[in-house]
C-alpha cells in the first residue's frame, strides 16, 4: 500500500515546485536594442537542497501575434537565491515581444517537465542605445 501513495505524493510535491510562477509578473530590469533583462522572484527554498541541480527556469518570448514561442537557454535553479535576473539577447530592435517565465525538472533522460506559466509581460526593444527601468 505505501508504495503505491508515495509516488503520488512525490509526484503533487514536484508539481507544486513547478507551478510556483503562474501568478508572477517576470519584471523588465533593462531594455537594448537587442536585449532584455528581467527578474522574477524564486521560491527555490520550497525545492529540497539534495534536488535543486534539478531544477530550472525558461524564458519563453515572441513577437506578438507569432503563433511559435521561442525558449531561452536553461537557467538553473540554485536552491539559495531570492530572485533571478536573465538578459536575453538576439532581439530585433525597435520590435514589441511578450515573454513568460516558466519552472522545470529535468527528468531522466534528459526529458523536462514543465509546470505553470508565469503571467505574460510585453516589451519593446529600444531603437538605439539601452534603457534603464529599474534606475540602477
Amino acid at each position: 500500500m505505501y508504495k503505491r501513495v508515495i509516488p503520488l505524493l512525490f509526484f503533487v510535491f514536484i508539481s507544486e515546485q513547478l507551478d510556483f510562477v503562474r501568478n508572477t509578473f517576470p519584471a523588465i530590469v533593462e531594455v537594448s536594442n537587442s536585449s532584455v533583462q528581467l527578474s522574477w522572484p524564486s521560491l527555490d527554498s520550497a525545492i529540497p537542497s539534495n534536488l535543486s541541480s534539478h531544477y530550472g527556469y525558461l524564458v519563453r518570448y515572441r513577437q506578438p501575434g507569432a503563433s511559435h514561442w521561442n525558449i531561452s537557454e536553461a537557467i538553473p535553479a540554485s536552491g539559495q537565491q531570492y530572485s533571478y535576473s536573465f538578459s536575453l539577447g538576439g532581439l530585433q530592435f525597435n520590435q514589441n515581444y511578450q515573454l513568460q517565465v516558466v519552472g522545470f525538472r529535468q527528468m531522466a533522460g534528459g526529458e523536462r517537465q514543465q509546470g505553470q506559466l508565469s503571467r505574460s509581460i510585453s516589451t519593446k526593444t529600444a531603437c538605439v542605445g539601452r534603457l534603464n527601468i529599474a534606475g540602477r
